[in-house]
């Protein structure tokens, strides 16, 4: 089978990129990338094998009896809507900051709701490098042009089971980082992390920009270093499942392939009537619009797939802890989050002990 020839020109310009540091930064993640020609035959056995009819094929929904809880759903009004400030953050933190979340219309205003349309983004950083996500660690890792991802999009893409997706880690000096001031950072309350200087290498990439297209996503995952995260949906809608930290890795995995992100929500229903009862109401499963901000807990289980034919998104990994300054400083980091960062990266643990005073595991 032959690439069709609304995606030849695009593939031609698509290449694996192997580790190259960036003004000093060095990059471990990518130190493993393995080069490899991307061609026509590649593009084939995809469209074999990931294919699917009509392109506006969706995942099914899961049915209301199922027990599911809810997602705490917070207005920009709301007292302890986080992200406005370090009061309402706080009281966020204290609050809910432990289960699912969502602030609904964060960013309506952002520049970034208009900026990031189809059109605009392309012609604005078409010439952009960006990389793309990899179905393994193992896998080479994927960098093209934005404007050659867009042709993807309106070819092979309509069609793909699981469509390539952009999954940028941007650096403050990264090309497209004036993106940045196209929408305003939420406030979050003391990120364990920010106490590492962001080209210290033992920092652990922590922000991402994600466009995707209709079925492209994230397959299911714990976020590492048992950090938590936010993540902005700017243009499009995205649907979303969160399962808490106590369902087994091989509980969660067992319905299809690993990385089979369009699978994996297609068979949830068979997932979800393992759980127990108090399991059950504790998942939850929703859809984020534009300029909804989600929150994703520490350690819990998340999905992600995109709705629209073309769905922005900017994420950021923190580690929130509780500050005390009575009697004395302490700040509070649950111990299993703790052992996480202990077990991922012993080094980086023994930073932080060094730079976080009144660290303390509870």
């Amino acid at each position: 089978m032959a690439a069709p020839a609304g995606f030849a020109a695009a593939a031609v310009a698509l290449h694996f990129l192997a580790h190259r540091p960036r003004h000093g930064r060095k990059s471990p993640w990518r130190a493993r990338a393995v080069c490899q020609a991307f061609g026509p035959g590649v593009v084939d056995h995809v469209n074999v094998m990931e294919r699917v009819h009509p392109p506006r094929t969706l995942p099914h929904s899961l049915p209301l009896q199922l027990g599911l809880g809810s997602v705490v759903s917070l207005l920009p009004t709301d007292p302890e809507a986080f992200g406005y400030s370090l009061e309402r953050s706080k009281l966020f933190v204290e609050k809910h900051s432990c289960r699912p979340a969502v602030v609904r219309g964060f960013g309506h205003e952002w520049p970034s709701t208009d900026l990031w349309r189809f059109a605009a983004l392309v012609r604005d950083f078409g010439e952009a490098q960006f990389l793309l996500s990899r179905k393994t660690f193992d896998s080479p890792i994927l960098e093209c042009e934005l404007a050659d991802y867009a042709s993807y999009v309106r070819s092979d893409g309509l069609y793909h089971r699981n469509p390539l997706y952009v999954f940028h880690e941007m650096f403050n000096d990264d090309p497209c980082m004036e993106m940045l001031d196209e929408f305003e950072s939420p406030v979050i309350i003391n990120d364990l992390f920010s106490f590492i200087d962001e080209y210290d290498d033992l920092r652990p990439p922590y922000r991402w920009l994600l466009i995707g297209t209709r079925r492209s996503g994230t397959f299911a995952h714990q976020d590492p270093h048992g950090s938590a995260a936010w993540n902005a949906t700017v243009t499009g809608f995205k649907r979303w499942v969160m399962l808490p930290p106590d369902i087994s890795k091989e509980l969660v995995l067992s319905t299809c392939e690993e990385h089979d992100t369009f699978g994996w929500f297609q068979n949830l229903e068979t997932l979800i009537a393992q759980l127990s009862t108090e399991q059950r109401a504790q998942c939850v499963d929703f859809i984020s619009a534009p300029g909804d901000i989600v929150w994703v807990p520490s350690e819990w289980w998340h999905a992600v797939i995109n709705l629209s034919p073309w769905t922005v998104a900017i994420t950021e990994n923190v580690v929130p802890f509780v500050e005390s300054t009575s009697p004395q400083l302490c700040r509070y980091l649950p111990n299993s989050v703790a052992e996480n960062i202990k077990k991922k990266n012993t080094k980086l643990w023994d930073c932080l002990k060094h730079s976080v005073e009144g660290l303390v595991e509870v």
